[in-house]
């Protein structure tokens, strides 16, 4: 789990996003820091040891505070099985849906910037272009009126 916070945070400085959206993805940026520190219970955010250490603890506080009844220790590779025991549900028929496979967290960013970007052309690159425009169609059509 650990490793994912650490693939946003080493592509998020590259993106150019980061710095065109400083308030959106610039806090992404700066809240999964914070996140990291926290759990590790370190000042340093990139000390993996401490983090791995923190999200064991944060772990074995839950499995000792929730009542067994109330807690399920779920892993997708267990399938459809243990959730519906668990939630009193009957296992539906089709596959245990897998999206989260390899660097999907890491792929987030991505897509993330990718509407982020469509974002920032609508609102602010689109409306330029389209002063720009106007503003040389009626220069091309003055031209062509002083011409006759």
């Amino acid at each position: 789990m650990e490793s994912c916070y650490y693939q946003i945070i080493e592509k998020l400085p590259w993106n150019p996003v980061v710095y065109l959206e400083p308030n959106d993805w610039g806090s992404v940026l700066k809240l999964l820091r914070v996140i990291l520190i926290e759990i590790s219970g370190s000042t340093d955010w990139k000390d993996r040891a401490a983090l791995r250490q923190g999200f064991l603890d944060h772990n074995e506080g839950l499995r000792s505070t929730v009542p067994k009844e109330k807690f399920l220790e779920f892993r997708v590779e267990e399938g459809w099985e243990p959730l519906c025991q668990f939630l009193g549900k009957p296992v539906p028929s089709g596959p245990f849906p897998r999206v989260n496979e390899g660097n999907a967290s890491a792929d987030l960013t991505f897509w993330g910037a990718r509407v982020t970007l469509r974002n920032i052309f609508k609102q602010k690159v689109l409306p330029v272009l389209v002063a720009i425009l106007a503003v040389v169609v009626g220069w091309i059509s003055w031209r062509i009126m002083v011409r006759m």
